[in-house]
């Protein structure tokens, strides 16, 4: 049995201890062992180990999650940002560099939800048996879509019927998919109001799911389409953004209470279009998303860390973007935010008993810091060591600041 201990100027372990507001732990001994964590203690001198990794300057957390993304896509190209016809080669050596990016960011853990399974499933097999280094990968494979639909010709599995959606779900699970992704309704640039599917076809793909072990995440922006995933008992909404189809969004109060009692997780892919935006381009308008995500956590509803990289402008390495936008849009705590990143994400990959936070028993996926994203939550930007399963991944002096 292998171990490494590790001085923690700082810890927060992601279960949201302590107190929001009252700073992290100070001075905790992290011992680990093949892979996981073995002990958390308060550190004492006179038990001084003979060799240890100090990191008594910096703050620990637990590996950031990103629940949504797309590596195989190409952020930097406006016009055509995935080319299905492109050497699958040359796509599959462009989303190891954008998970290797998104690894940088402090990201151990991430969620394709939509890329083709003939290159996603080999780039996750070729970073889990480590030919090449990156984040865990937790991927859809092809998205759920009917004829037509939202993402249906780039990264798509056309289904629709109820007997087609649960075929579609076994050949997906056959694929090698670790969680279902399904376009419960049309997308940005189309009518994102438009529904995809029933709540008939919806639960149907939802049991179906379940009977291989795996969560449904859904892609849905349409205000039916929102309410029929809430009845369907889909595990997941992505984006959730309340938008009527004609005059813009309008939230629903009765269907953002049932996503909180139910335990629905929303991804509101909460920086999409932000660098557009900044950079001068057009994008969805933010005052107005903002004002629906305050809503849904005004009522209760959890959020998980999701950036949507891979479309246009989100870049991989942006990931920080997500928790300051939380705080600074959202009026999110810097510890909920932190959260969101961490303990929320994971069970929004059903990870929850492997992840999210730093624990005993738990995977030794850690982000070393240099800042304290408690008092500032750009810190989340410092990274400096990124540790997966108890291998450092990336490391970076922590005075090259």
């Amino acid at each position: 049995m292998t171990h490494q201990i590790i001085k923690a100027g700082r810890l927060i372990d992601g279960t949201g201890r302590p107190i929001p507001g009252r700073g992290p732990l100070l001075n905790q001994k992290i011992v680990i062992a093949d892979g996981r964590v073995k002990s958390i203690s308060p550190w004492k001198e006179e038990n001084l180990p003979a060799s240890f990794l100090d990191l008594s300057a910096a703050t620990l957390l637990p590996g950031f999650i990103d629940t949504h993304l797309h590596i195989t896509l190409d952020p930097t190209n406006p016009d055509d940002y995935y080319d299905p016809q492109q050497d699958p080669i040359e796509i599959a050596l462009r989303a190891i560099g954008n998970a290797q990016a998104a690894l940088r960011a402090g990201v151990t853990t991430l969620g394709d939800c939509g890329a083709e399974n003939r290159i996603i499933f080999p780039v996750r097999e070729a970073i889990e048996q480590r030919q090449v280094i990156g984040p865990r990968v937790m991927a859809s494979g092809a998205a759920l879509a009917p004829a037509g639909g939202h993402g249906a010709e780039k990264v798509g599995k056309i289904a629709s019927g109820v007997e087609g959606v649960r075929a579609a779900v076994r050949e997906q699970v056959e694929a090698g998919a670790d969680f279902i992704k399904v376009m419960a309704t049309s997308g940005g640039g189309e009518n994102p109001g438009e529904s995809h599917y029933s709540v008939a076809e919806l639960t149907a793909l939802r049991e179906e799911a379940a009977r291989h072990g795996l969560i449904v995440a859904a892609h849905a922006h349409g205000t039916q389409g929102i309410r029929d995933c809430v009845e369907a008992g889909i595990q997941r909404i992505e984006h959730c953004t309340f938008y009527n189809g004609e005059s813009g969004f309008n939230f629903d109060l009765q269907a953002a209470q049932s996503i909180a009692d139910q335990g629905i997780i929303v991804s509101p892919t909460n920086v999409i279009d932000f660098r557009r935006i900044e950079k001068g381009g057009q994008g969805a308008p933010r005052e107005e998303l903002n004002k629906i995500w305050r809503n849904l956590l005004a009522h209760g509803v959890t959020f998980a860390a999701s950036s949507d990289a891979g479309v246009t402008d989100m870049l991989y390495d942006d990931y920080a973007l997500i928790p300051e936008l939380m705080v600074f849009e959202l009026g999110m705590s810097p510890m909920d935010a932190i959260l969101s990143c961490t303990r929320n994400a994971a069970t929004a990959l059903g990870l929850q008993g492997e992840l999210g936070t730093l624990e005993v028993g738990k995977l030794a996926d850690l982000v070393v810091l240099s800042g304290n994203p408690l008092e500032d939550i750009t810190a989340m930007r410092s990274v400096r060591r990124v540790i997966r399963s108890g291998k450092t991944l990336y490391h970076q002096d922590l005075q090259d600041d």
